[in-house]
């Protein structure tokens, strides 16, 4: 086990972080159920999201932490964890750890710039931080943890290329620094909102809630 969390339980974060995938829980993979996941719920590593009639299974960012101290823990020798996965992980810590890299922005990398993420700070990953941190202020009213609509968002992030906005976004979420929520009534959802929605595991967030 890595800290209390057996083997099957490790397997589901790895299918969980690395999909980006927010399941049901009858839907999981690998399959579990309520009371096989106490040990991740105990340890705040992921929440039972109600939407709808089903409960879904969402990280949260101790998550991220606790995936950097345990990529090399035992997993569940399942037919969907293969050798490969096992071989990388270990040396993938090892390397994170020599460079002082991150997870998260390992992960949030376009497959392109990899290389130079890792390297060294890329000044456009600053830049649109900034730019999305004063945007959702002046939507705000300058003020902190208020609902902003991501279509305005984009509005304001119009140099930005949407993909290149989805990955900013991603990424200061996992750091714990904005949260992406949806709109869960219809008359409050608008053309632009759907438009301009980021989709999560198949979830659309039109929301963001950022942190001072």
């Amino acid at each position: 086990m890595s800290d209390g969390i057996p083997p099957l339980l490790v397997l589901l974060m790895w299918n969980l972080l690395f999909t980006g995938d927010e399941p049901m829980m009858s839907k999981a993979k690998p399959g579990v159920d309520k009371k096989k996941l106490k040990p991740l719920l105990d340890a705040g590593l992921i929440v039972l999201e109600k939407r709808g009639r089903a409960n879904h299974l969402v990280l949260t960012d101790r998550a991220w932490q606790w995936a950097e101290d345990n990529l090399d823990a035992e997993f569940s020798p399942r037919a969907n964890a293969t050798p490969a996965l096992a071989g990388i992980l270990p040396r993938l810590k090892k390397y994170l750890k020599q460079t002082g890299t991150p997870l998260a922005e390992l992960l949030s990398a376009e497959e392109a710039a990899v290389e130079e993420v890792v390297e060294a700070p890329v000044p456009t990953q600053v830049s649109i931080d900034e730019s999305i941190r004063r945007a959702y202020l002046a939507r705000s009213g300058n003020r902190w943890e208020i609902r902003v609509r991501l279509a305005q968002l984009r509005e304001d992030l119009g140099t930005y290329a949407r993909e290149e906005q989805d990955l900013a976004l991603l990424r200061m979420q996992s750091e714990g620094r904005l949260v992406l929520y949806r709109l869960d009534d219809p008359q409050d959802t608008f053309e632009a909102d759907r438009a301009a929605a980021l989709y999560l595991g198949g979830d659309p967030r039109h929301l963001v809630y950022m942190k001072g």
